[in-house]
């Protein structure tokens, strides 16, 4: 009882400071997110049970939304999480409730995925949070919500002769620190995309060939920027590209 007096207290302070205006209890009440600024904190009660955001993603990019309780907040309740494909909340995306993926959820959901949409284009992603709560139960609480861009980037040099012979191709390597399988791909930023891969659950995806994403003219040389996708956790994937020329590490965007 004292915990649920404690969290209805705090709840009703932070109603009173930093939820002024409509609240984001709709999908037209959406706020907006911006992607790297870290967790944000809403309040939740039997009234409230559904928190709205929305943030840009950009195609082809690759990004993790992980929800959370917040401080002091009632162990029972549990936070789910859902991705719409529209602006309405109608089309769901994606859905998780404790993610089961590295690092494992208590009370928490993450969703973690490849954008579908084109490269280059920007979409606006709709999130709900849920968290259900029993009717007349008087619990009360905060939930977290917090999205991540998981692309990763590395340079990398190699030339394409006139002929078809390549000089200082571009082999990859991509590492799987987790126990569940991901799916990834690259894009040589100004000429493709590569198929999608699967890097196994603690394991290595190796390859090469990146230049045979140059198409037309000749002597054509690429220095410039390899991206790293996955629909894994944030950390999960490390690797490299390695031309005859040296070796360049993929590290966070």
């Amino acid at each position: 009882m004292k915990a649920k007096l404690f969290g209805a207290m705090a709840f009703a302070a932070m109603a009173a400071t930093s939820q002024g205006g409509t609240p984001n209890t709709t999908a037209a009440g959406a706020v907006s997110y911006e992607v790297g600024q870290g967790w944000v904190t809403h309040g939740i009660d039997e009234s409230s049970q559904n928190r709205w955001f929305a943030f840009k993603e950009v195609g082809t990019r690759s990004y993790c939304v992980e929800a959370a309780l917040g401080t002091a907040t009632y162990l029972p309740l549990d936070p789910n999480l859902t991705l719409y494909s529209d602006s309405s909340g109608t089309t769901v995306y994606l859905t998780n409730t404790d993610g089961a993926s590295e690092p494992p959820q208590n009370k928490g959901s993450r969703v973690c995925y490849i954008s579908p949409t084109a490269f280059g284009s920007t979409f606006v992603r709709l999130i709900k949070v849920n968290v259900p709560i029993v009717a007349s139960s008087g619990d009360s609480g905060f939930v977290r919500l917090r999205v991540v861009e998981t692309t990763q980037v590395a340079e990398t040099y190699f030339v394409q002769y006139s002929n078809g012979t390549l000089y200082a191709d571009s082999q990859y390597n991509v590492y799987n620190q987790t126990n569940t399988s991901i799916t990834a791909r690259l894009y040589l930023v100004g000429f493709g995309l590569t198929p999608t891969f699967t890097v196994p659950a603690q394991g290595v995806k190796s390859g090469g060939s990146l230049a045979s994403y140059i198409n037309g003219g000749s002597n054509q040389i690429f220095r410039g920027l390899v991206y790293l996708m996955g629909d894994g956790p944030p950390g999960a994937l490390f690797g490299w590209v390695a031309p005859n020329s040296g070796t360049y590490y993929f590290s966070p965007k």
